[in-house]
């Protein structure tokens, strides 16, 4: 029975996946896209000030696992980068089963209506709740609900005296009759 020993390395295994280094490096390869001329570290630094700050330490270990990982995959984040400058042609059909063509952004302008649509739902909604409390046009069963509201007792009720008092006159209950004795 022999084992095989391997040397055990330091840290997270390699490709654990716990980082998504992707999208800033889409973004460098959308900025060397804009300036050709613009070095990848340069570009690295220039999203690396954009992100939430870290230590100065910190930063150099993102510039540097930035790099490696930019070597190994540029022409992957470069591609993802210029697919993601080209408007996405999308296929729609309709209720009858014909179809047409649009694009990303007609899609944004038409959920752009449906947010609107939307808003000016709950703004109707909210008149009707309004004319719920319309005097002229509540119920007997409201107007009681409504008079109780704003009568003196129930406004008396919501003062901390008031509440202090209940509490106190149930510490006096309990005190009289204890959970055992019951009645």
């Amino acid at each position: 029975m022999e084992q095989k020993q391997t040397k055990r390395h330091v840290g997270r295994p390699a490709g654990s996946g716990m980082i998504d280094d992707d999208p800033p490096l889409i973004r460098v390869a959308e900025i060397l896209l804009d300036q050709p001329q613009m070095k990848p570290t340069t570009a690295m630094r220039k999203v690396l000030r954009t992100m939430p700050p870290t230590t100065e330490e910190g930063d150099r270990t993102i510039l540097r696992r930035w790099q490696s990982r930019w070597r190994v995959g540029s022409a992957r984040y470069t591609e993802k980068a210029k697919a993601k400058r080209q408007p996405s042609v999308t296929v729609r059909r309709s209720a009858s089963g014909g179809g047409y063509r649009g694009f990303s952004a007609m899609d944004r302008v038409l959920e752009t209506f449906r947010k609107a649509d939307a808003v000016a739902d709950s703004f109707r909604k909210a008149e009707e709740m309004a004319k719920l409390y319309d005097p002229a046009r509540m119920s007997t069963f409201q107007k009681a609900v409504m008079g109780y509201i704003d009568s003196p007792l129930y406004k008396a009720m919501q003062e901390p005296e008031f509440m202090r008092r209940i509490r106190e006159q149930q510490e006096m209950i309990e005190r009289m009759f204890p959970k055992g004795i019951g009645f």
